[in-house]
C-alpha cells in the first residue's frame, strides 16, 4: 500500500514540474516576443514585426502569433497551421494594463492541445534602437508605458509526451524496485533489514524534495545491491534531466545577452564614427591651409592614418552587430580579403594558421562589402569552431565563368565571369 501510495505521489509530482516548465516556456516565449516585436509595434512596421517573429517561429511548438494595438485591432498574426486560434475568450487591452500596473501574472488561457500566453508591449527608450529614433525622431511615448500586448499560442504535444513517457518509465521502474524489494524483505529480512531501511529512506526522501545522495552499493551482487544501483542510476538520471533544463535555459539567456551585446556595439560604433567624421573633416581643412613645406603636415598626416585605422575597426564592429545599411558598390574581393586578415586571425585560435591564396590580378564585383565580410567572418568562425585541435584555415579566390546550369533557380543572374 506504501509503495501505491508512493508512486501516486511521484507520479503528481512529477506532473507538477513538467506543467510549471511548460507554463514557464510559454511566458519566457510571450516575454522575449513582446520585448522583439516592441520597435515594429511602436512604427507600425509590419515586415519589421514579421522579421522579428522569424526567430519564435523556428520553434516548433509556437502554433500562433498575434500582435494587437492599444486599441485592440490586430498588427501582426502567424498561424503555423489551418486550424485558427479562438479569441473569444481572451482578455482585451483594459484586462493587460490593469494587470500589468497591479503587478499580477499575465493571463493563460488554456485551448485543449494549445494554451495562450500574454505579455504587454512596454516601450523602452534604452533598447529603441538608434535607426528607430532616426525614422521616428519625434517620438513621444513615455519609458514605462503600454503600446500594445501580444499572445502567443504554444502547443502541449511536446511536453505532454514528455511526461506521459517520463510518467511510465518511473512507474515501470518503482514498480520494479519496490517488488524486488518485497521478495527480499519476505526471504532475508534478517540480514538486509538496515539497507532496506536506508533505501527506502532515500527514496521516500528523493520523491518528497528531490534531494539526493548516492547510496553504497551493500551486498555485492545480491537483490539489495541490485536494487539500490538501479535506484541510484533512477535519481541520476532524472537529476540529469533537471541539470538539462536548466543548462538550455542558461543557454536562453546568454543568446539575449549576446544580441544585447550586439545592440549596444552597434550603437557605440555609431557614436563613434560621428565623432571620427568631425576629426578627419577638421583634419583635412587643417591640411589644406597649411603649405606644403609646414612641419606641422607631418602630424596632420598621423591623424589622418590613425583616423583610417579606427574607421576599420568601427567596420568591424558595425559588421558584428550586423546594422550596415544594403550598400552595393563594386569592390576589390582579394583587397577586402586582405583587409580582413588580421580580424580573421584575431577570431581564430593560435593553434590555428591562415593559408590565403588570392588569384593574381582584381578580382571586382558588385556587392555590400559589409555583408561579404559578415560572410568571411561567420564562415571563419564556424571552421575554427569545427577545429578544436587546431590545423589550417585556408581561403583562396579564382576567377570562374558561370553557364546556365551552374545557378539553376536564380533567374536575376546572368551567364559569365
Amino acid at each position: 500500500m506504501s509503495s501505491l501510495v508512493f508512486i501516486s505521489l511521484h507520479i503528481a509530482n512529477q506532473k507538477e514540474e513538467w506543467q510549471k516548465l511548460y507554463m514557464n516556456r510559454g511566458r519566457l516565449l510571450s516575454r522575449v516576443f513582446s520585448n522583439l516585436s516592441m520597435s515594429g509595434v511602436y512604427l507600425q512596421n509590419r515586415p519589421l514585426i514579421n522579421r522579428q517573429a522569424g526567430a519564435l517561429l523556428e520553434n516548433q511548438n509556437v502554433k500562433c502569433l498575434k500582435v494587437y494595438s492599444n486599441d485592440d485591432s490586430i498588427i501582426y498574426e502567424h498561424n503555423r497551421d489551418a486550424d485558427q486560434v479562438s479569441s473569444v475568450s481572451w482578455p482585451g487591452m483594459r484586462a493587460i494594463k490593469k494587470r500589468f500596473e497591479n503587478n499580477d501574472p499575465m493571463p493563460v488561457i488554456d485551448q485543449g492541445d494549445h494554451s495562450v500566453f500574454f505579455a504587454p508591449i512596454v516601450f523602452d527608450m534604452k533598447n529603441y534602437t538608434d535607426e528607430g529614433r532616426t525614422i521616428n525622431p519625434d517620438a513621444s511615448a513615455p519609458d514605462g508605458s503600454i503600446i500594445g500586448y501580444v499572445a502567443v499560442a504554444v502547443y502541449k504535444t511536446a511536453f505532454s509526451s514528455n511526461v506521459r513517457r517520463i510518467l511510465i518509465e518511473d512507474v515501470l521502474l518503482h514498480i520494479t524496485i519496490f517488488a524486488f524489494g518485497m521478495i527480499i524483505i519476505l526471504l532475508l529480512v534478517g540480514r538486509w533489514i538496515r539497507p532496506l531501511s536506508n533505501l527506502a529512506g532515500a527514496v521516500a526522501k528523493f520523491g518528497q524534495d528531490r534531494s539526493f545522495e548516492k547510496l553504497p552499493v551493500a551486498g555485492g551482487s545480491d537483490e539489495v545491491g541490485r536494487i539500490t544501483e538501479a535506484f541510484n542510476t533512477m535519481a541520476e538520471t532524472i537529476m540529469a534531466r533537471d541539470a538539462e533544463r536548466s543548462r538550455i535555459e542558461a543557454k536562453l539567456r546568454h543568446s539575449q545577452k549576446m544580441e544585447s551585446v550586439g545592440t549596444m556595439a552597434g550603437g557605440i560604433a555609431h557614436d563613434f564614427r560621428n565623432i571620427l567624421t568631425a576629426i578627419i573633416g577638421f583634419a583635412n581643412i587643417l591640411k589644406l591651409e597649411m603649405g606644403k613645406d609646414n612641419p606641422s603636415r607631418q602630424y596632420i598626416d598621423h591623424i589622418l592614418a590613425t583616423s583610417a585605422r579606427a574607421t576599420k575597426l568601427i567596420q568591424g564592429l558595425l559588421t558584428y552587430s550586423r546594422k550596415q545599411i544594403m550598400d552595393q558598390m563594386p569592390v576589390n574581393i582579394n583587397r577586402l580579403i586582405s583587409d580582413l586578415e588580421n580580424i580573421i586571425k584575431r577570431i581564430v585560435r593560435a593553434d590555428i594558421r591562415l593559408d590565403l591564396r588570392l588569384s593574381e590580378g582584381d578580382l571586382i564585383a558588385a556587392v555590400d562589402q559589409g555583408q561579404i565580410e559578415q560572410l568571411l567572418i561567420n564562415i571563419c568562425t564556424n571552421a575554427r569552431d569545427a577545429m578544436p585541435g587546431g590545423g589550417t584555415l585556408g581561403i583562396s579566390t579564382a576567377r570562374r565563368r558561370l553557364a546556365t546550369d551552374s545557378f539553376k533557380g536564380f533567374s536575376p543572374l546572368t551567364t559569365g565571369y
